[in-house]
C-alpha cells in the first residue's frame, strides 16, 4: 500500500531486472499490439526520461564542484573502463540543460528524472565543509526550467556518486552518513520537487562496487583475482547494503518529522529475508529495533529499473570456502526465457510502481553512416514490445 506524504512521494529504485524462479515462469501467450501511441494509455499515465548527474552533467571541475568516487576511479584506473573514457564532459548537460529540457518538451514527455550530484552541492560531503551555492543555483535553474515546460521533476538523491572526500574520511557507505546532504536537498529544492527517490539501484552499488569490483570503488576479495583495489566480498557488500537501507529510512524519517509533522523485505517488514539470515549468518549486520521500525513501510512507491527478465534456479555452493555475496544467493540466472514479471506485485501487496529506467544499449559502431545509425530497429522493437506489455499489464 502506498503512503502519500502530503503532496510528496518517496521512492527507492531497487532493481535492474526481475529474477523469477524457473518454476514460476509465466506461461501466458505473447501479447500482440498492432499500434502503440499515447491514446492507448489512460489519462494519468506518465511518460518520462531519466538521467544521472555523473553520466550526463560533465563540468566536473567547474563552479566549485568537488570530485566524486567515480571521478577518482576513472582517472586512477582508466584501464577498468572499456574505452578508457571518463565523464569529465559526457553530454555536457551542465551547460546545455535548457536544450535538453526543450527536447523533452518537444517529445511530449510528462516527467524528467535526474539526480543531484552530492559533490556539486557539498564539495566536501558535509555542511561543515561548505555549501557550493553555484551548484545549488544550477539545480534550481534545472528544476525551474523543467517545471516551466510542464514536466514533473523526479529527483534522485543518491545515484552512486559519493563525494571522494567522504570516502577518504571514513570509507563512504562502509560507514553511515547522508542526512546532512538529504536535508540540504529538501531545504533548497523541496518547495518544487514533489517526487523524491532516495537511492538508485542499491543492489548494483553494493555488489558491483564491493563484491565484483566493476564499479567504483572497485573492491572485492583477493581470491577472486579480479584486480580489485582491496576489499572483502563476503562482508563489505552486506555492510554497504545495511548502511544504504539505514540511510534510506533515516532520510524518509527526516522528511516526515522535520518537514511534515535485501531491499524489499527490510522496507516492507523491517527485517532481512529469513533465507538471507540463514545463508549469510553472522556476516549479515543486524537491525536494531528502532531501525526496523524506521524501515518498515518507508516508501510510497517503488522505482523499478526494468530492462529484461532473468529466470533463476538453485545452485549449490559450499560457503565454508571463499564466501562471497555473489555465491551466498545460491542461484543460477538465465536471460534466455521469456515471461511476465510477477515478483513485487504478488509478494509485496501490490505497491505503487514507477518504471524509473528502461531501455537497451547498442555497441557504438563509428563506421555507420548517419542514415544507417538511424535505422535502429533493435531499440524501436524493444520499446514497442515493452510498451505493449505495459499496456496489457494496466488492463
Amino acid at each position: 500500500m502506498a503512503i502519500q506524504l502530503g503532496s510528496l512521494l518517496f521512492g527507492l529504485v531497487l532493481v535492474i531486472g526481475f529474477s523469477l524462479q524457473s518454476s514460476e515462469a509465466a506461461t501466458d501467450p505473447p501479447v500482440v499490439c498492432d499500434t502503440i501511441n499515447r491514446t492507448n494509455f489512460e489519462t494519468g499515465f506518465i511518460f518520462g526520461a531519466a538521467s544521472a548527474a555523473y553520466q550526463y552533467e560533465g563540468a566536473v571541475q567547474e563552479d566549485g564542484r568537488g570530485p566524486s568516487i567515480w571521478d577518482n576511479y576513472t582517472h586512477q584506473y582508466p584501464e577498468r573502463i572499456k574505452d578508457w573514457s571518463n565523464a569529465d564532459v559526457t553530454v555536457d548537460q551542465y551547460h546545455r540543460y535548457k536544450e535538453d529540457v526543450e527536447i523533452l518538451n518537444d517529445t511530449r514527455l510528462d516527467a524528467y528524472r535526474f539526480s543531484i550530484s552530492w559533490s556539486r552541492v557539498l564539495p566536501n560531503g558535509t555542511l561543515s565543509g561548505g555549501v557550493n551555492e553555484a551548484g545549488i543555483e544550477y539545480y534550481n535553474k534545472l528544476i525551474n526550467k523543467t517545471l516551466e515546460k510542464g514536466l514533473k521533476p523526479y529527483v534522485t538523491i543518491f545515484h552512486w556518486d559519493l563525494p571522494q572526500a567522504l570516502e577518504e574520511e571514513y570509507g563512504g557507505f562502509l560507514s553511515f552518513r547522508i542526512v546532512e546532504y538529504a536535508n540540504l536537498c529538501f531545504e533548497r529544492f523541496g518547495d518544487r520537487v514533489k517526487y523524491w527517490i532516495t537511492l538508485n539501484e542499491p543492489y548494483a552499488y553494493s555488489v558491483k562496487g564491493y563484491a565484483l569490483g566493476t564499479f567504483a570503488l572497485g573492491r572485492c576479495s583477493d581470491w577472486q583475482q579480479l584486480n580489485c583495489t582491496g576489499g572483502n566480498s563476503s562482508i563489505e557488500p552486506y555492510l554497504v547494503t545495511h548502511h544504504l537501507l539505514l540511510a534510506h529510512a533515516t532520510t524518509v524519517d527526516l522528511y516526515k518529522t522535520t518537514y511534515q509533522v535485501r531491499f524489499m523485505d527490510p522496507i516492507t517488514s523491517g527485517h532481512y529475508p529469513h533465507s538471507m539470515q540463514v545463508l549469510v549468518g553472522h556476516r549479515l549486520p543486524k537491525f536494531k529495533e528502532e531501525d526496523s521500525k524506521l524501515l518498515a513501510g518507508s516508501f510510497d512507491f517503488l522505482g523499478l529499473n526494468y530492462y529484461t527478465t532473468y529466470y533463476a534456479s538453485y545452485a549449490y555452493h559450499n560457503n565454508s570456502v571463499n564466501a562471497s555475496y555473489i555465491t551466498d544467493a545460491r542461484v543460477n540466472q538465465s536471460p534466455e526465457l521469456n515471461g511476465v514479471p510477477i515478483g513485487p506485485q504478488k509478494k509485496y501487496d501490490s505497491p505503487l510502481i514507477y518504471i524509473t529506467e528502461n531501455g537497451v544499449d547498442e555497441l557504438n559502431d563509428p563506421t555507420l553512416s548517419l542514415e544507417q545509425a538511424l535505422n535502429d530497429t533493435v531499440r524501436k522493437d524493444y520499446y514497442h514490445d515493452h510498451l505493449c506489455y505495459v499496456q496489457a499489464a494496466i488492463k
